[in-house]
């Protein structure tokens, strides 16, 4: 975890003085990427239009370095901030809602990353789109990426 803790502090202090993180998502995602397959871990990025069919475009990555670990550094665009688009709910007051998602919440924002499971994903996943419905599992995810 070392390494990712390095990799995403690096990519946040970056991001630090960027008041609008809409859109910067996928910049982050893709800088991190990159500095964690250089260092030899398995890093994968995902869309959560593509695997929560949100209604917007939002990438996130699956690093595995001994455990895997969710890493959203932006997911601070997702707030309660008054200005609801495209979704029903803000997708971190739907994460909260639970203990596990404000337990997940509150790591992707102090942290921009978390140490995942199948429920976990399945919340992360589920603040986007509220309807889906839990029909893959962490390893299934990331086997799409393998294959």
């Amino acid at each position: 975890m070392s390494q990712i803790k390095k990799t995403v502090d690096n990519v946040k202090k970056e991001l630090e003085n960027v008041t609008e993180k809409t859109g910067l998502c996928y910049y982050a995602s893709n800088n991190i990427l990159f500095d964690l397959q250089n260092e030899n871990i398995e890093t994968f990025m995902f869309n959560t239009k593509d695997v929560a069919q949100s209604p917007i475009d939002h990438y996130f990555l699956l690093a595995k370095e001994n455990d895997t670990y969710l890493i959203d550094t932006t997911y601070s665009q997702f707030l309660n901030n008054g200005t609801l688009r495209k979704f029903d709910a803000f997708p971190a007051d739907v994460l909260s809602k639970t203990d596990i998602g404000q337990k997940l919440l509150n790591r992707l924002l102090e942290d921009g990353y978390s140490k995942i499971d199948d429920d976990l994903l399945y919340a992360y996943l589920s603040s986007f789109n509220p309807t889906l419905l839990p029909f893959f599992t962490l390893d299934d995810l990331i086997e799409t990426k393998t294959r």
